[in-house]
């Protein structure tokens, strides 16, 4: 194994050990209103709630204005047994424009949902009965930024597998989606598929995303198997706008090497 693979490797697992919740609070001293809201989150997987997940509520300037609190094991009806969310969304304006943020904790990415509400004030959005569906069935979402780099990818394989033309890749900044693509290589010119990956360009919308010379991270989420894999490149190359980069190879699954005489 080379000495990059063991530096990629040694970082990754550094990470994993570290890795932390987004750091969301809300502020309910600065706003004068309040709107609830009931919400069953669902996720290509299905509807979701595990332990250490997180909802909240944005404006558009990227200020939360809600945290959710997890309703565990709800006790009847028809989500019996499932989790879900209530919040109260702040504000200070009728009409403010609501998006959603999702935090999932088991593989560390934040997910913007599809869904958005304009508030009105004393407004009650769901029960527990007929809760608000707050969704995104992508495995992974991302704004287009104007800066743009653009990974060229030959195998990409999880525990020595090739994925299949279902499965998705994502690159990361941290927790935030950067880029992604179904890896159909049926329809990229000679099955090779580029992973664009998206800079900051000093918007909202692109907020946390990369900078001129950070390297990315990357996820393969396998659409039989409804799971998400940590990545490591073969090689890896630090974002520069309308840069294209060659990498032989990404692998997920069991990353490391399994083989003690050949570690070295």
């Amino acid at each position: 194994m080379n000495l990059f693979r063991h530096i990629l490797i040694s970082l990754f697992f550094f990470g994993a050990a570290i890795a932390a919740p987004p750091e969301w609070e809300d502020n309910p001293g600065a706003y004068q209103f309040t709107a609830s809201m009931t919400a069953a989150v669902v996720l290509n997987e299905g509807q979701t709630g595990d332990e250490g997940d997180m909802l909240a509520a944005f404006d558009e300037s990227g200020i939360i204005r809600g945290l959710a609190t997890a309703l565990e094991d709800v006790p009847t009806g028809p989500y019996e047994g499932t989790t879900l969310y209530e919040i109260q969304i702040r504000s200070n304006n009728q009409g403010d424009n609501i998006s959603f943020k999702y935090y999932k904790a088991s593989v560390d990415i934040i997910i913007n949902l599809n869904q958005e509400y304009s508030f009105i004030i004393n407004d009650i959005n769901g029960n527990i009965e007929d809760p608000v569906i707050l969704s995104n069935t992508d495995p992974f979402s991302y704004n287009i930024s104007t800066l743009q780099a653009f990974y060229y990818i030959y195998e990409v394989n999880i525990d020595g597998n090739i994925i299949n033309n279902e499965d998705w890749i994502g690159a990361f900044n941290g927790q935030i989606c950067v880029g992604a693509r179904k890896w159909d290589t049926s329809s990229c010119g000679g099955g090779i598929c580029d992973l664009p990956v998206m800079g900051n360009e000093g918007q909202i919308y692109t907020s946390g995303y990369m900078e001129i010379g950070e390297l990315p991270t990357f996820k393969i989420y396998d659409q039989s198997e409804k799971k998400y894999y940590d990545a490591l490149p073969s090689e890896n190359y630090p974002f520069a706008n309308l840069q294209f980069y060659n990498i032989n190879a990404l692998s997920g699954g069991t990353l490391g090497c399994t083989d003690p005489d050949a570690c070295n």
